[in-house]
């Protein structure tokens, strides 16, 4: 080593750094005559023009002028040559081919030596200026200062005083950094690796330094005479197979053994041990230890200098991307020292957030790095040699999952970097459940859309915590550098031009995953916030900032009368307001006092009700002894599933005496409800399920019950007909199927045998039970009752909720993945129907009145309720006037928070269980959601224009009174969206009929066929389809546009279709997509689902070659059987094609694998029941969800509004005008207006 330090005291090529050249006249004109032409190129491009040539030539150009030779003498010339040689040579497993010889002291004789010459040694040249050059040499150079290594923040604990548990609870759990003294003193190793005995044992055994191989002994010699700057250090992933006896010298220390979840990867897991030898000055840059795993790091020979900073502080001069995936930072670490140590030191000094930790190490010590912390080494003497290894521990599980999860491209050593996560996810699933119970869901839970993001937004908005902002912090002022506030006892030492004083900061959201710190509700992009300063974790010793949504800071008094007293004031109070435009400033401050009161913005109508719904159980936590599967039970329950039957069994005990379970689509509701029949005593009872899921029922009873243990009948269809000891036969388990259209059947033909005719209308109104002889439905006193997809029953007006309400039953139950659909009202005919009290039933509203009652009966020839002798009018529903009109009312301030608060913990806390598949850890392959566009051909642009041209004329007379005309609304905008899927599904007889089919102006031409146009649209028409149909074969189109298309009436649509069918784009990208899935995967099955039954139709003649089924509302119900049967279990049948009313909900379709969305829905919770088809238990592949959308039509337009709104809308199809009624005028104009 003393040789190369001697050499470096004079750079050997006589260059010098470029500012020198301004004491010597004559640097110009030597440059001139050394380069000739080349002087014009700057010193790096210079170099870049010098990189491609090949080292032969590079050697012959040294000779052209002293000024080349330095040039073409760089180290990092012949270093690049010398790695490029090595690595084109490479074979095997992380070995390259020929072994370099290191000789004398540079890249340029290495080279040399390993071809077998020896080269000449460089004659200095005179005064050779550039910094360019100049910069390698002086950073190796450069000598350790004392400065760098004198303080020591690092925790030291003697390994022997601390146990295990202790370290996970002192240190990994508070992911805090320390150094365990003594921790591998007992390693053979720390007696047998040195350098002497590694040669004598390795010399000739190659291992990876930087990016190419070196036998020991030649690494060696690199290491004693070198000139780089960024000296290379043994970093070997392969030395467990290349020195297989290393690993017998050494254990993993009783902290972190048998704590690598990895390890339940076997083969598959990603790298994570090294070896590590390097000398003085060599080291690891700034960096993040992969996969966001912790690290522990031993050193047996020589001393290491840790630098550690904690996660989201990267150190001055390291600048990481956004998404972390790459770090700019200087080329070594000893340039590091020498520009920003000092600027890391005073940093810390101005932001007490900022913790560094740095010390050294020596022989025995072992440092633990924990997960996401940046650190850097580096090795302060020769022949230093350590082992470190990273482990993913449970502590941080959560962290690692989300990683692997969301940053596919980041995950390293694996090849197969897109599988671990699944991989992962599954080895959890088997070995450790309770990981997946305990830890958050990585982003598979966003992939729901904005049904998802409702619930999650529910949950916050009802929690009392999440609506009470953090106070408040004084005297704080706003960083102008680093853009965050800082407490008073951080602003100490700042220089105050870069502090800016004021209480609150108004700016834009920055991100879509920044959530509002008082409602939880996550910002839209660019949408107005204001924040204020709150104390952080450490007290008062940090600030952090809160931001808000403008509504939710309005309830800051001080904020408030801020905005009340005018513009001055508001200048001076928040941060960055003078920045806003005028028109800006003015709406925040009406915003601000409107939503306290004290502007227009105050009405109570413009709050928007927000969907209310809990991700899991509501309360703080579910915590239950899991049940045993009764003996009559085919096979077992899940742990979830055990657990969810307990709960059951409880609730039945319990004062609600039934409940809503609601676990996620897929998760084996049915047969939970299956084992508490068997498990419970309580006979008879009756399950209502939709038409769709009869046969699925008869099939999971079959399946999981014993014969004999329960008798089983399905009351469905005409001539159906109940045994008359069906509710009196005590010694037998009885269940009776139904269906939701055979029990509002039965409830209308009783109320029309009953009622006379003049009552008929205000009667189907009314659940008043027992005036006329009831069906044996309503007659049978159930035990028990069971409403399957019980959101079928969240219109309490309907018929189908009234049937349910008379009902007679003990015990009542509710099943469904969706709950709630859309707005918090739904649940009151579900609370109705379970008899809660007091929100099921009735109150007088009369003062003093204690009258509670479910039916208001009235005496006869009254209107006056036979108990308390007050109106029937004064009744009213205890949930709608202490839940739903609160929040209508207030949104979620003042009452209508109390309101929240009531509905959480008075009624869904008492009622409701609901888990997802990842809580519980079923371990199910990943759903992946994703969209392809399809482009409109030119004709079927024209039409589609056609239509929207013709739906904005007609659209103008409703604009003045949308509520009103929101029948007419829906009708237009079902036929828009219908001419966006195919041509064929709009009736074009009454689209073209006297007007222009391409303006919508009357028509001034009239063709034989009857249609009219006008003479320029006409010219247009005919030159675009001649353009469209050059090189296209098959039968000639009609001239005419209205009579290509021709129109197909509803009943005939099947009798016309085969002699008038053609394709559109988006069936051909559909058939286009699945064939080319179908080459990937022969065995691959799809899921078409649409919300038009024509649609459908024509999509199963298109796609029919690959094997296709149909199940829409037409079909029997014996034939669906058959259908869903061959579909489960017929390879030749690979395409199933439901409609959105029949197979949205209580199929079970795990065979597929892919689903697929013809047209988009206003409902995202229709739309995740039908991926729920297959995503759900028994499924063994990867579930890939594919939306089709129509560029440039409403289809876009309603996936905007779906993201805009974030709520869940009702499905227009069923005429419901609360989702038109939900939308904005503004919205509404722009589904018609571009």
């Amino acid at each position: 080593m003393e040789a190369t330090r001697r050499l470096r005291a004079v750079h050997p090529l006589g260059v010098y750094p470029l500012g020198n050249a301004l004491v010597d006249p004559g640097a110009s004109s030597r440059r001139a005559s050394g380069l000739g032409i080349l002087r014009r190129l700057g010193d790096e491009r210079l170099l870049a023009l010098l990189r491609l040539l090949d080292p032969w030539s590079l050697a012959r150009s040294s000779a052209a002028s002293p000024l080349l030779r330095a040039f073409a003498g760089s180290e990092d010339l012949w270093h690049a040559h010398c790695l490029r040689e090595l690595l084109a040579s490479a074979g095997g497993e992380g070995c390259t081919g020929p072994a370099l010889r290191w000789g004398g002291c540079s890249w340029r004789e290495a080279f040399a030596f390993s071809h077998g010459s020896r080269p000449r040694p460089a004659k200095p040249q005179s005064r050779v200026y550039s910094d360019v050059l100049y910069r390698g040499f002086y950073y190796a150079a450069t000598e350790l200062q004392e400065s760098w290594l004198e303080v020591d923040t690092l925790p030291r604990v003697q390994a022997s005083e601390l146990s295990t548990e202790e370290f996970i609870q002192r240190f990994e759990q508070k992911s805090c950094p320390v150094v365990l003294e003594g921790c591998v003193n007992d390693w053979p190793a720390m007696k047998t690796w040195s350098r002497e005995d590694l040669l004598r044992r390795f010399a000739d055994t190659r291992f990876a330094a930087g990016a190419c191989d070196f036998p020991l002994q030649e690494f060696y010699a690199y290491a004693d005479r070198n000139m780089d700057d960024v000296p290379m250090f043994i970093f070997d992933k392969y030395f467990s197979k290349r020195a297989k006896a290393l690993l017998d010298d050494y254990e993993v220390p009783r902290f972190f053994r048998g704590r690598d979840l990895f390890d339940l990867l076997g083969d598959q897991r990603p790298d994570f041990r090294w070896l590590l030898i390097g000398h003085r000055r060599s080291g690891s840059k700034w960096h993040l230890d992969p996969n966001k795993t912790c690290a522990w790091n031993a050193v047996v020979r020589g001393r290491k200098r840790w630098l550690l900073l904690p996660p989201g502080c990267p150190p001055p001069g390291v600048h990481p991307s956004k998404d972390g995936a790459e770090v700019t930072q200087p080329l070594s670490l000893l340039e590091w020292f020498a520009n920003f140590y000092e600027e890391l030191k005073r940093h810390v000094q101005l932001n007490s957030a900022w913790e560094l930790k740095e010390g050294t190490c020596g022989p025995g010590d072992l440092v633990f790095i924990p997960s996401g912390w940046w650190h850097c080494v580096l090795n302060l003497d020769d022949d230093t040699i350590a082992v470190t290894q990273n482990y993913a521990s449970e502590t941080h599980v959560h962290g690692i999952r989300r990683f692997l999860s969301e940053k596919k491209d980041q995950v390293s050593g694996t090849p197969e970097r897109e599988l671990l996560s699944g991989r992962f996810e599954e080895a959890l699933a088997k070995a450790r459940p309770d990981l997946l119970a305990e830890s958050e869901s990585p982003a598979e839970e966003a992939k729901t859309g904005a049904f998802q993001r409702a619930m999650a937004t529910a949950m916050s908005l009802a929690d009392p915590s999440a609506d009470r902002a953090p106070p408040r912090a004084g005297d704080c002022a706003w960083h102008m550098l680093d853009g965050k506030w800082l407490s008073p006892r951080q602003c100490v030492g700042v220089p105050p031009r870069y502090l800016l004083p004021g209480k609150f900061f108004a700016r834009r959201a920055q991100s879509r995953s920044h959530v509002c710190g008082r409602c939880g509700r996550k910002f839209d992009v660019n949408l107005m916030t204001i924040g204020y300063p709150t104390t952080g974790a450490r007290g008062d010793r940090n600030a952090t900032a809160v931001w808000m949504h403008v509504a939710c800071a309005a309830k800051d008094p001080e904020l408030v009368e801020i905005a009340r007293m005018g513009r001055e004031d508001m200048l001076k109070a928040v941060l960055a307001f003078d920045a806003l435009p005028d028109a800006v400033q003015d709406s925040l401050m009406e915003e601000i006092k409107g939503q306290a009161g004290l502007g227009p913005g105050a009405s109570g109508s413009s709050v928007l009700e927000e969907p209310v719904f809990p991700e899991s159980q509501a309360g703080s936590g579910f915590q239950i002894a899991p049940a045993t599967a009764p003996a009559s039970l085919c096979g077992s329950l899940l742990p979830f599933q055990a657990e969810g039957l307990a709960w059951m069994l409880q609730q039945e005990e319990g004062e609600c005496r039934g409940g809503i379970l609601a676990d996620e689509m897929g998760m084996g509701k049915t047969l939970q409800i299956i084992s508490l029949i068997l498990s419970s005593s309580a006979s008879p009872t009756l399950v209502v399920v939709p038409l769709t899921s009869l046969y699925q029922w008869e099939q999971e009873v079959r399946r999981f019950v014993k014969p004999g243990s329960l008798q089983l009948f399905t009351f469905y269809g005409p001539g159906s007909a109940l045994p008359d000891d069906v509710g009196t036969d005590i010694g037998r388990k009885v269940l009776v199927l139904t269906t939701f259209s055979k029990l509002e059947r039965e409830h209308r033909d009783s109320r029309e045998l009953g009622a006379q005719p003049a009552k008929r209308k205000r009667l189907a109104h009314e659940a008043d039970p027992g005036r006329v002889a009831a069906p044996p439905l309503f007659q049978i006193p159930w035990q028990r009752v069971v409403l399957d997809e019980a959101h079928r029953v969240r219109n309490l007006a309907s018929l189908t909720s009234q049937a349910a309400l008379r009902l007679k039953a003990s015990l009542r139950w509710c099943v469904s993945g969706t709950p709630l659909q859309n707005r918090t009202g739904e649940l009151a005919s579900m609370v109705r129907f379970l008899r809660l009290r007091p929100f099921a039933y009735l109150r007088c509203g009369r003062k003093d009145c204690g009258c509670e009652c479910f039916h208001v009966e009235c005496d006869p020839g009254t209107q006056k309720c036979r108990e308390c002798k007050h109106s029937r009018t004064l009744h009213r529903s205890v949930f709608t006037s202490e839940i739903l009109t609160p929040i209508r009312q207030h949104g979620f301030r003042d009452r209508g928070k109390v309101a929240m608060e009531t509905l959480r913990f008075e009624v869904l806390q008492k009622l409701l269980l609901r888990r997802t598949k990842l809580a519980v850890g079923i371990g199910l392959p990943p759903m992946h959601v994703s969209e392809h566009k399809v482009s409109l051909s030119i004709s079927e642009r024209r039409l589609y224009d056609s239509v929207r041209a013709q739906n904005l004329a007609v659209f103008e007379d409703y604009a003045a009174n949308l509520t009103k005309n929101f029948c007419h609304i829906f009708a237009l905008l079902a036929r828009q969206r219908q001419a966006a899927c195919h041509p064929l599904l709009v009736n074009h007889n009454k689209v073209f009929s006297g007007r222009c089919p391409l303006c919508q102006g009357m028509a001034e031409t009239v063709l034989e066929c009857g249609h009219g146009f006008h003479e320029d649209c006409w010219a247009d028409y005919v030159r675009d389809r001649l353009q469209e149909s050059e090189g296209e074969d098959g039968e000639e189109e009609p001239s005419c546009l209205a009579c290509a298309w021709g129109a197909i009436r509803g009943k005939d649509f099947l009798k016309e279709l085969p002699g008038k069918l053609r394709s559109s784009r988006k069936l051909d990208a559909v058939a286009s997509r699945i064939g080319q899935l179908l080459d990937e995967d022969p065995s691959a099955k799809f899921l078409v689902f649409s919300q038009f039954t024509h649609f459908l139709e024509i999509a199963h003649w298109k796609l029919q070659k690959w094997g296709a089924a149909l199940l829409c509302g037409n079909t029997q119900v014996k034939k669906r059987q058959g259908v869903v049967e061959s579909f489960q279990s017929d390879p030749e049948l690979r395409i199933l094609l439901i409609s959105l009313q029949v197979g949205g909900e209580g199929l079970n379709l795990q065979k597929a694998n892919y689903v697929m969305l013809l047209d988009p829905w206003w409902n995202p919770a229709a739309e995740l029941q039908a991926m729920q088809r297959a995503h759900r238990i028994g499924q063994t592949r990867p579930v890939k969800v594919i939306r089709f959308v129509s560029q440039g039509t409403i289809e876009e337009k309603i996936l905007e509004l779906q993201e805009k709104k974030q709520k869940i809308f009702d499905s227009t199809i069923e005429g419901n005008n609360e989702s038109l009624l939900r939308l904005t005028g503004e919205d509404i104009q722009r589904l018609f207006r571009e």
